[in-house]
């Protein structure tokens, strides 16, 4: 028995996936799912692990496959939210249908669960929700960031000096202790400019850590590849920094979430209105249905 077996990859999975690069090889934009793939293995180990016969007091799977592709894609299925754009992109692979097929996939077996065990309490929830976000500033070329060290090093730190920490792409962060070195590596961050000058950095200085992002200079500065001081220019690369060609992307979060909720031992006819439900409200109704196994609606006034 193979070690994917074991894991609970199914074979339908793997025909999935052979079926992927073979469409790879006569369509190239399909090259754009390869990261929701993620996102169908992850789910065929957790459902392998899931017994919904006797589960566990509390269980979560998180995917991020959907906000992934709402960044970049949004304009492809809502062209409607941008319709100045001439240059739409919705004749593209629409990569954000394919993303919701997959969750509609995953809640089909969630809920197939549920009629095993009516017990069983479904809560599907997201932290915030995307909206259309219009860049038009964005020329298509961002400096990114790949090499904490070597940034570090231009300014004068050495290895013994500072700690990388993760971040999340494009931003970069590092612990600096001394607290002088770490006031002079923000100042010196704060003076490089682009060719037209135009600032390099955003830095923020959070406790004995520093995060660091690059701005947006025009598409020309970047091109320069070189960036300036008072005092003299250095090269991009001798900087850890790369000129990336990356679309601006056309969604973006807004405060707003999705949260749902299904109980199939419930006697009454299911709840079907759309309320506000503050975040602060979570917790308290979480124990309550963990305790109750039946949710509080007074909790759910905005």
């Amino acid at each position: 028995m193979s070690c994917a077996t074991l894991a609970g990859i199914r074979v339908s999975t793997v025909a999935r996936i052979v079926a992927q690069l073979v469409g790879e090889r006569f369509n190239r934009s399909l090259v754009a799912r390869r990261p929701v793939f993620q996102t169908i293995l992850f789910w065929d180990v957790f459902r392998k692990h899931f017994n919904p016969l006797n589960p566990p007091a509390y269980s979560s799977f998180f995917t991020n496959h959907i906000a992934g592709v709402m960044h970049r894609y949004w304009k492809d299925v809502f062209p409607e939210d941008f319709p100045n754009d001439r240059a739409s992109s919705i004749s593209r692979e629409p990569l954000m249908r394919f993303a919701l097929s997959v969750l509609d996939d995953m809640l089909a077996d969630v809920l197939a669960w549920t009629k095993q065990n009516p017990q069983l309490a479904v809560v599907f929830a997201s932290s915030m929700g995307q909206g259309p976000v219009h860049r038009d500033y964005h020329e298509g070329m961002e400096l990114h960031i790949v090499s904490v060290d070597a940034l570090l090093a231009a300014s004068g730190l050495a290895k013994t000096d500072y700690k990388p920490l993760l971040a999340m792409i494009p931003q970069v962060a590092a612990e600096i202790p001394d607290p002088t070195q770490r006031a002079a590596v923000i100042a010196w961050l704060s003076d490089w400019r682009s060719a037209g000058g135009h600032a390099l950095f955003d830095v923020r200085e959070i406790g004995v850590s520093v995060s660091i992002a690059t701005k947006l200079p025009p598409r020309s500065d970047i091109e320069t590849g070189v960036a300036n001081t008072a005092t003299g220019s250095l090269a991009f690369s001798e900087m850890g920094i790369r000129a990336v060609e990356i679309e601006a992307g056309s969604g973006y979060h807004i405060p707003e979430g999705s949260f749902a909720v299904h109980l199939q031992e419930q006697s009454s006819a299911p709840d079907q209105r759309r309320v506000t439900f503050p975040a602060i409200n979570f917790k308290q109704w979480a124990l309550n249905l963990v305790r109750n196994r039946q949710h509080d609606p007074t909790l759910l006034a905005s």
